[in-house]
């Protein structure tokens, strides 16, 4: 059994993005089974290929490990979730933040809210990811325990009628600012190869400029030897001829 590929916040945070994005297809039911399964699976196969095209991915993921990874966020937001709606006097469970990403994601969804008079959907998300692995299996499982009590219609109104506008301008928001922080990091990353290559080309002058120096004050050494050579046989001359010892025949 192969070890599960490490998942940056980065990578997660882009990866419910695109669910978000393409919810209703990825999960809603279609009719006609057949059609409608071919359709979700071209849906993931098309979010596993923006995913992987992007500069966000450290390495390529498979769509069977973009939805495990989703099934177990997903797991942990909605039961932190339920938990905090039922919790007292204690503290409240603390989201983080590709959590709180994927519950606005499902926060209008059967999958948050419930049915009234039915079983909540979280049971439909245990058939839909009946042929994952084991991770995924007993994530599944999980879900099934964090969902089990069904919404009732009062809360299913009082939920529908006092949050769409509120929580549609929170999730714009937080939207903003998690495409602001991908941005950010994109320009970041830009900026650094661009020091990096600056760098490289100021290196390349200063060895080119130490060159030329070296060259330079070669040649310069070399004149000053020759000049001090044509004196030194100038004097040598003249020293000769003053005391006779060189004659030059008329």
């Amino acid at each position: 059994m192969t070890a599960q590929v490490h998942w940056s916040m980065s990578e997660k945070t882009f990866v419910v993005q695109l669910i978000n994005d393409r919810y209703d297809e990825l999960y809603c039911r279609f009719k006609g089974a057949t059609l409608g399964g071919k359709k979700k699976e071209q849906t993931w196969q098309e979010v596993a290929d923006t995913f992987n095209s992007s500069s966000v991915a450290q390495c390529s993921r498979t769509v069977r490990q973009i939805k495990d990874m989703y099934a177990q966020l997903k797991c942990r937001a909605k039961k932190k979730e339920s938990d905090r709606k039922e919790t007292g006097g204690g503290p409240p469970a603390v989201l983080t933040t590709v959590e709180d990403l994927v519950i606005d994601g499902i926060r209008d969804k059967p999958q948050l809210i419930g049915i009234p008079g039915g079983i909540d959907s979280g049971v439909a998300d245990v058939a839909e990811m009946a042929d994952t692995d084991e991770a995924s299996a007993k994530c599944t499982l999980t879900v099934a325990e964090c969902t089990s009590k069904p919404a009732t219609a009062s809360n299913v109104a009082t939920s529908s009628t006092s949050r769409p506008s509120k929580e549609s301008l929170k999730k714009r928001k937080r939207n903003r600012c998690y495409e602001e922080e991908l941005l950010e990091l994109e320009t970041r990353r830009a900026q650094a190869e661009l020091d990096l290559l600056l760098q490289r080309q100021q290196q390349e002058k200063q060895l080119h400029d130490l060159r030329i120096k070296v060259i330079t004050e070669a040649a310069e050494q070399e004149r000053q030897l020759f000049t001090l050579k044509k004196e030194l046989l100038n004097s040598n001359i003249k020293s000769a001829m003053d005391q006779g010892l060189l004659l030059f025949e008329s």
